[in-house]
């Protein structure tokens, strides 16, 4: 069950920065990075309030467990409305644009926040013994530096929005289905303790598998889209052709 949770929020966190690189701008992903980053440190007077038990307490609540997959579905559902809505906006004459759909493409979701909140919860359990502030200080620097190091890279490497914006569709879907996935054990669930440490291996694999699934829809976005350039120029020399004869 931690597996599933640990993974959606990676995920949503990957579509944060995801989010920073459709802003289109340095200084906003600079923005974006510096924002959790101050939630991140604002965070700290609560995370070390809480018992060290505190991640198997709420796994071992069933109608926590209940929330967590009703927010996650919620907020993938919507992720995935306004993601078409935007390809839609995008796809349309520069005039006919909707500037409201900016708002939109930027928003962060709770997900990426409570995510922020889980990590953080994790790494104060690694410094046991270290002063509080200086450990809420440098997980602060580390979600900002890693938010623009992967904003920067989606920036770079996914030059065009509409795979962006395609991309954030992934994203969300996945979210969705694992999310689902939750819902349904809920039933059978009967859980006295949980693990509150990573499990790598199941979460690597189901990244990969994710980043596996992205990378098929780029090289199919990019095909078809190839494919429709290249329709297009003919039909342009096809119109020229007949002109000339005429």
């Amino acid at each position: 069950m931690e597996t599933l949770i640990q993974f959606i929020l990676t995920v949503a966190l990957c579509k944060y920065c995801l989010k920073a690189a459709l802003t289109g701008s340095y200084k906003l992903m600079v923005a974006y990075a510096a924002f959790m980053a101050i939630i991140a440190f604002a965070l700290y007077p609560i995370i070390i309030q809480q018992p060290p038990t505190i991640i198997t307490d709420i796994l071992a609540s069933k109608e926590i467990v209940e929330n967590i997959a009703l927010l996650t579905s919620l907020e993938a559902i919507i992720g995935i409305s306004s993601s078409i809505y935007l390809i839609n906006n995008y796809f349309k004459p520069k005039a006919e644009r909707t500037k409201a759909a900016f708002f939109f493409k930027v928003v962060p979701g709770l997900l990426s926040i409570i995510g922020i909140t889980y990590y953080e919860l994790l790494f104060f359990k690694t410094r046991v013994g270290y002063d509080f502030v200086d450990t809420a200080i440098i997980y602060a620097i580390i979600v900002a530096a890693a938010i623009l190091l992967i904003s920067s890279i989606i920036k770079n490497t996914l030059r065009g929005e509409s795979i962006k914006l395609e991309i954030k569709v992934i994203f969300n879907i996945t979210i969705l289905i694992t999310g689902l996935l939750i819902s349904s054990s809920v039933a059978d669930y009967s859980i006295s303790h949980a693990q509150t440490t990573i499990e790598w291996e199941a979460l690597i694999a189901a990244t990969t598998a994710s980043i596996l699934l992205i990378t098929f829809g780029y090289y199919s976005f990019k095909n078809n889209l190839n494919s429709k350039i290249k329709e297009l120029t003919n039909n342009i020399l096809r119109k020229n052709r007949h002109g000339i004869n005429n």
